[in-house]
């Protein structure tokens, strides 16, 4: 049997999976099976990654078509039932990974027992797939990556802290992801999946290894599920999982600092978008929830000038707001 399964979920993205592909066969590390698992692509898209899949001609390698649209959390828990392995990682059909990615995450894995897994550092690519280094740089700092060294470290510090845990260059433990539940039952689509994963370890404890090294590509490009996230946080989508992911944890110390501050910045953002759809009584609602949830922090005070003057709203924020009609 293989150590690992890899799951590559794609939709509509023929090219970009085969390179995802052919950078998971480059892998120094060969002990894996790999499933490459199609979210109801429309028809050509879908026969031109079977077929790929087919040329390829590795048994290693199968592919799996959904007729219905899953999403990302039914698709992830799908792809979860389906590994029988020690190991388990999930691999965005844009992203890729360097050839020593495996090698790197399961020697760390095997050495110590106690981890429920090895995250490594990413570098951005273009939508061409060319490595850019000014991108690399500003995405590593937003993210944190580069304020840790290599080592053992408590997941739910550094993901609520930062951003240092990404699912496409993650390696996960198979039993821990068991044992955590993958992620919570009552959420659907694709909003905050992998931070829902990695809370749901953080809340068992869990322990993860990080290694500084980029290993695995990450791809900005128009058409990735992160874009609306990434222009500021105003998706409503978005914020309404996130609300509901962070609600309903308590933690004690700076987690749970860091927790209420997160819940608090989601509550100024959805303010904001209940303001522009012409819900004043939701802007107010959630700016009190804003203030009482994380009271000492400035930014929340400055908020409140939205309160007394909401008119100030729509020049500074009309044009980062996406307004997703809700799902």
């Amino acid at each position: 049997m293989a150590r690992i399964c890899i799951c590559i979920p794609t939709h509509n993205r023929a090219a970009y999976v085969q390179q995802a592909l052919a950078s998971v066969l480059a892998q120094t590390a060969q002990d894996f099976r790999v499933l490459v698992s199609d979210d109801a692509s429309e028809r050509e898209s879908a026969a031109a990654v079977e077929a790929h899949v087919r040329a390829v001609g590795d048994p290693r390698v199968s592919y799996c078509y959904h007729a219905h649209n899953l999403r990302e959390y039914d698709h992830g828990r799908f792809l979860f039932s389906q590994c029988s392995e020690e190991f388990f990682a999930i691999l965005h059909d844009d992203d890729r990974w360097e050839p020593t990615f495996l090698q790197r995450c399961l020697a760390v894995l095997s050495h110590d027992s106690s981890l429920a897994c090895v995250t490594t550092n990413q570098y951005v690519i273009d939508a061409s797939g060319a490595r850019n280094a000014p991108m690399t740089a500003a995405y590593q700092k937003r993210m944190g990556r580069d304020r840790y060294p290599e080592g053992r470290l408590r997941v739910l510090g550094p993901l609520l802290k930062d951003s240092l845990f990404a699912l496409s260059s993650t390696v996960f433990r198979t039993s821990a992801l068991q044992r955590s539940g993958l992620v919570d039952a009552e959420c659907h689509g694709n909003a905050v999946f992998d931070i829902n994963l990695f809370l749901r370890l953080g809340e068992h404890n869990a322990n993860a290894y990080y290694l500084p090294e980029p290993l695995a590509a990450y791809r900005i490009h128009d058409c990735r599920l992160t874009t609306s996230e990434e222009r500021g946080g105003f998706n409503p989508r978005l914020l309404e999982t996130l609300m509901v992911v962070l609600e309903k944890r308590r933690f004690s110390g700076r987690p749970e600092t860091e927790r209420r501050r997160q819940l608090s910045a989601v509550y100024h953002n959805y303010a904001i978008i209940c303001y522009l759809r012409h819900d004043i009584p939701g802007m107010y609602r959630y700016l009190r929830k804003c203030m009482l949830t994380s009271p000492g922090r400035w930014r929340n005070w400055l908020y409140l000038t939205f309160a007394v003057f909401p008119c100030l709203i729509k020049p500074v924020f009309g044009s980062r707001v996406d307004l997703v009609p809700p799902a």
